[in-house]
C-alpha cells in the first residue's frame, strides 16, 4: 500500500524530473505548475481547515540512473502518491520502483507506451497498473499520423526516427503497424 509515514494532516506528493540539464525546461515547468496547485490548495485548507499537500520535487536530470536514489529519498520523506517522472526514460524506471511499493502516480508528461498499462491488450509482464498518464501515449501519435498518411494516396514515404529514444520508438512502432501495407517506406534511424 501507500507509505504510512505521513506528517500530520498532509498528503506528501513526490516528483522526479529534470530540474537541471538539457531537459530542465520540462521539469521546471511541471514542478512550478505542481507547486502552484499545492499552494492554492493549501491556501484553501488554511481558510477552511482542510487537508494540506506537500510537494517533494527532486532533480533526475533526465537520467534514468538517478531515479532510484530520488525514489528512495522521496519514500524516506513520506511520499504517499506521486507525479512520477516528467520524461519517459526516467519514468520507465520510476514505474518499476513504484509498482513494488504500490505507490499510485499520475504522470503529467511521460508519454512512453510502457509507462502504464492501458488495458487494451493482454498485459505484458513489464507493464504496471499503479499509474495513470494524463498526457497522450506515444503510440497514439503514431496511429494518428499513419491514419493521415493512409488517406493521402501515397505509394511510398520516408521515415526518419531516433532508434534509442522511447518517444520516437513508440511513435514509430505504432506508425508502422498502422501504415497501409501498400505504402512502401524507406527508413533511417
Amino acid at each position: 500500500g501507500c507509505n504510512s509515514e505521513k506528517a500530520g494532516d498532509e498528503i506528501v506528493i513526490g516528483l522526479s524530473g529534470p530540474l537541471t540539464g538539457a531537459a530542465a525546461v520540462y521539469g521546471t515547468a511541471v514542478k512550478n505548475a505542481a507547486q502552484m496547485a499545492v499552494d492554492e490548495i493549501n491556501a484553501a485548507a488554511d481558510a477552511n481547515g482542510g487537508l494540506k499537500l506537500k510537494l517533494i520535487a527532486l532533480d533526475d536530470q533526465h537520467d534514468a540512473t538517478a531515479v532510484e536514489t530520488n525514489y528512495a529519498s522521496m519514500m524516506d520523506q513520506g511520499m504517499q502518491v506521486s507525479l512520477g517522472c516528467v520524461t519517459s526514460a526516467p519514468g520507465l524506471e520510476f514505474t518499476k520502483l513504484s509498482a513494488e511499493d504500490n505507490v499510485f502516480f499520475i504522470t503529467p508528461s511521460a508519454s512512453a507506451n510502457a509507462i502504464v498499462y492501458d488495458g487494451t491488450e493482454e498485459k505484458p509482464e513489464d507493464l504496471y497498473t499503479n499509474g495513470y498518464q494524463m498526457c497522450f501515449a506515444d503510440g497514439n501519435q503514431g496511429t494518428v499520423a499513419a491514419d493521415y498518411v493512409n488517406g493521402l494516396n501515397y505509394t511510398s514515404i520516408g521515415i526518419f526516427y531516433k532508434s534509442d529514444d522511447p518517444y520516437s520508438e513508440g511513435i514509430y512502432d505504432t506508425f508502422k503497424a498502422t501504415l497501409n501495407e501498400s505504402i512502401t517506406s524507406v527508413e533511417a534511424s
